[in-house]
């Protein structure tokens, strides 16, 4: 095995390495959750259990949260302009992230170019480092533990590692996290990890634990719960979409559609003109897709879009009759990504792989068998039903309860972590391969990693939150801006 150190610009002023491996394999691991039947969690022991089932309350309301938000920096700007973000100033000189051009958001806000050849606002330092580093390396930022920031609640861990996802926000460029519920954590507040300054700030406080089994408290908040991977950003509404969740401190669902502002620190209840039906709660997997601005969300029994434009639910399969049932009816912890190149809807973890097409409207699971990886077959789930059995590749990925998974633009491929070195799935082959990456964290939280591994367009690279005392991870798949 020969191992490659590597010590970049912000790295080597820290004293921290970066390492790749030219090797074949990598380290393995699963740590998958037991799995049962109901609706709910067993917040004891780490597997399901019935629905209403609760575990030991968290107790105590946290001091005020940390400082204004975003990272500002200059004399002369902000982000301003009708246009988008960009121009010169960058995100550190006179100026700020302001100027013409980009995509407009809400309230003026434009979304900063998404370009990695083309950056504006202008790279940080800590970005230029990110960018800089050599292909298929993991890179620990160090200091970067969200625990100091945890508001003196009880069992502050469990904005993480109770069953509980986040997303990436690329309007103000963050890793965000809320999570939480049933009898593990109360704390309904929102931390978000910024890539310009590698630093962590949390957003909101938390309401009173006392406040509970409701969807919204009575301080008009949301609940916290295991948000799972019910968490995506509507990236054109400048907007953190959360639907669904198991609640604190009962474990009942929430069919409440929650919308969070950033930039304000505030939440929006959406009340849309359509909503879910209740019994969908606690298994949500969702993926944001620019083309039609809607979230796509598998539900077990269902396939459903959250249009944004028009403030409502959009049924889009009922999967309780076959051919549908039982194969895409599947139960567990589930991750979803969208290939924007060709608008496919992944959703793949607990023993699902479906593939449906967006513009086609259409399952088109058996155009997309994989090779390569263990091999998977769902004959378990369709029992004696031939006509729906597949067998494909990737069986790490699809076994593994709440995996890691995302669309990496640039190498037109999705990227998978459930421990050790990354899975990845070339689209153009179909064929997944192991990185050979060493150095990041080898078993993923024991209770699913969801949307907390995403992978950002600015600077060609995937972020990885495992745990509120563990330092964040980068994963850098394609070296520099890639293609």
């Amino acid at each position: 095995m020969r191992v490659l150190w590597v010590t970049i610009g912000l790295a080597s002023a820290i004293g921290v390495q970066a390492c790749s491996d030219d090797a074949d394999g990598g380290a393995d691991a699963s740590g998958a959750p037991g799995l049962d039947s109901g609706d709910g969690r067993d917040d004891g022991g780490g597997a399901r259990s019935g629905s209403g089932q609760s575990g030991s309350a968290a107790g105590g309301r946290g001091a005020a949260g940390a400082g204004a938000g975003g990272r500002t920096s200059g004399t002369g700007g902000g982000r301003a302009g009708a246009g988008g973000a960009g121009g010169a100033g960058g995100a550190g000189g006179a100026g700020g992230a302001s100027g013409a051009g980009g995509m407009g958001g809400v309230g003026g806000m434009g979304t900063p170019s998404q370009s990695c050849t083309a950056p504006s606002p202008a790279f940080t330092a800590e970005e230029q480092m990110l960018v800089d580093l050599p292909a298929d390396t993991w890179f620990t930022v160090p200091n970067s533990q969200i625990s100091p920031l945890c508001p003196g609640v009880s069992n502050c861990g469990g904005v993480i590692e109770a069953w509980s996802g986040g997303t990436f926000d690329p309007v103000h460029n963050q890793m965000l996290i809320f999570g939480g519920g049933h009898g593990d954590y109360s704390g309904n507040e929102v931390y978000a990890f910024k890539l310009a300054s590698l630093a962590w700030e949390r957003l909101t406080d938390p309401s009173p634990d006392t406040y509970k089994n409701q969807d919204p408290l009575p301080d008009g908040q949301p609940v916290s719960r295991h948000s799972y991977d019910g968490i995506s950003y509507a990236v054109h509404a400048d907007r953190m979409f959360v639907h669904g969740g198991a609640r604190w401190q009962d474990g009942g669902g929430s069919n409440v559609s929650w919308a969070f502002d950033p930039a304000a620190k505030s939440w929006e209840n959406r009340e849309p003109a359509r909503e879910l039906p209740l019994g969908n709660c606690c298994d949500e997997a969702s993926a944001y897709d620019p083309k039609t601005k809607r979230i796509y969300f598998h539900l077990t029994k269902q396939l459903a879009a959250y249009d944004w434009e028009q403030n409502t639910w959009v049924p889009l399969q009922d999967y309780g009759e076959p051919p549908y049932w039982p194969r895409y009816e599947v139960w567990g912890d589930k991750r979803a990504a969208i290939d924007t190149k060709r608008s496919l809807l992944w959703v793949l973890g607990s023993g699902l792989v479906m593939v449906y097409d967006i513009a086609g409207a259409a399952h088109v699971t058996d155009d997309w068998i994989t090779t390569g990886g263990a091999s998977f077959d769902n004959a378990e789930q369709v029992g004696d039903r031939d006509e729906q059995l597949i067998t494909t590749g990737g069986g790490e990925v699809i076994r593994e309860n709440g995996p890691g998974v995302d669309y990496d633009v640039s190498a037109d491929a999705l990227v998978a972590w459930v421990g050790g070195a990354p899975w990845i799935l070339d689209l153009s082959t179909k064929q997944w391969t192991r990185s050979a990456a060493t150095g990041g964290p080898a078993q993923p939280s024991e209770r699913g990693t969801y949307g907390r591994f995403r992978y950002v367009e600015r600077l060609n690279l995937f972020v990885l939150v495992n745990a509120v005392d563990d330092d964040v991870h980068i994963y850098k798949h394609t070296s520099g801006c890639g293609r």
